[in-house]
C-alpha cells in the first residue's frame, strides 16, 4: 500500500478554471477600452489572456503541494492571484532563496563546530 500525498489538485484546477473563465470578459473589456481598431482590441485581448495563462501556470507551480480544499476563499484567491502573479512569483523565489541561504549558513556552522570538536579531540590525545 502506497501513501498518496495530501494535496488537492482538484481545488487548484477548479480555482484556475473559474479564474480563466472570468478573465475572458475582463480581457475583452480591457481590449474594448484600449483600442479603436479591431486589431488593437484583439491584440490587447490576446495579451491579457496570455498574461493570465502564464499566471495560472506559475501559480500551479507555486501551489503544487497545497492542501487547501475547494472553498469560496480559495477560488477567490485564485481569481485575484492570476492578475497579480508576478508579485507572488517574485515573493516565492525570494523566500526560497533566503531559506537556501539560511540552510547554507547553518551547514557551515555545523561543519565548523564539527572541525573544532575534532581539533579539541586531537589535542586531548597528544
Amino acid at each position: 500500500m502506497t501513501l498518496r500525498p495530501n494535496n488537492n489538485f482538484g481545488a487548484n484546477l477548479i480555482g484556475a478554471s473559474i479564474a480563466i473563465l472570468l478573465a475572458i470578459p475582463i480581457g475583452a473589456l480591457v481590449g474594448s477600452i484600449a483600442g479603436d481598431t479591431y486589431k488593437v482590441r484583439v491584440l490587447v485581448y490576446i495579451i491579457c489572456l496570455c498574461y493570465v495563462n502564464i499566471g495560472v501556470v506559475s501559480l500551479f507551480y507555486i501551489n503544487r503541494n497545497s492542501t487547501r480544499s475547494a472553498e469560496a476563499k480559495t477560488i477567490l484567491l485564485w481569481i485575484v492571484s492570476i492578475w497579480f502573479w508576478p508579485i507572488l512569483v517574485w515573493t516565492y523565489f525570494a523566500n526560497r532563496f533566503q531559506r537556501q541561504q539560511q540552510l547554507l549558513k547553518q551547514q557551515e556552522k555545523e561543519e565548523k563546530a564539527k572541525r573544532l570538536k575534532e581539533q579539541m579531540k586531537n589535542k586531548k590525545w597528544k
